[in-house]
């Protein structure tokens, strides 16, 4: 498996909130997160949760959803404290995705927006859905993606 991990700050902010783990030494693990533009302290919020995520599962032997689970919530949690502990953190938060591989399968753990997409010879599918406002509408039905922009169901472009 080949891991690549890309990042851009956009054209909107002003700070890039966005951080990653890659792979070292053999390992089979990889995350990203992206701190929630908008709130506070939103780089701080990514750069903990991956920090957290990496040091959990570089004690490990072997991928288990048990541990993933763990890890994801080790990682919001201690975000979570720091928010409530320092006023100037306060609302922090991110997404994240992380992926851990064995030897022939992929365990995948994501919360909210930060997209996983399997690139192989058929294609680019995206992997994850997001936990988001806009994709809740999509699912009732009250908006509809048309090419690459949102509209309400039944009106033309």
């Amino acid at each position: 498996m080949k891991v690549y991990c890309a990042t851009n700050i956009g054209c909107v902010r002003t700070l890039n909130e966005d951080s990653y783990y890659m792979p070292v030494d053999g390992q089979k693990f990889m995350a990203v997160a992206d701190g929630m533009g908008g709130h506070r302290a939103g780089e701080i919020a990514s750069r903990m949760a991956v920090r957290i995520f990496s040091e959990i599962l570089q004690q490990e032997k072997a991928p288990s959803p048990e541990r993933l689970r763990y890890a994801f919530n080790k990682a919001n949690r201690d975000v979570y404290l720091e928010s409530e502990r320092d006023s100037a953190k306060r609302g922090m938060g991110t997404t994240m995705t992380g992926l851990w591989f064995g030897e022939s399968d992929v365990l995948l753990g994501h919360v909210g927006d930060s997209r996983a997409y399997h690139v192989g010879k058929s294609g680019i599918r995206q992997v994850t859905k997001d936990h988001s406002l806009v994709q809740m509408m999509v699912d009732r039905g009250e908006l509809e993606l048309v090419g690459k922009r949102y509209r309400l169901p039944g009106n033309t472009p």
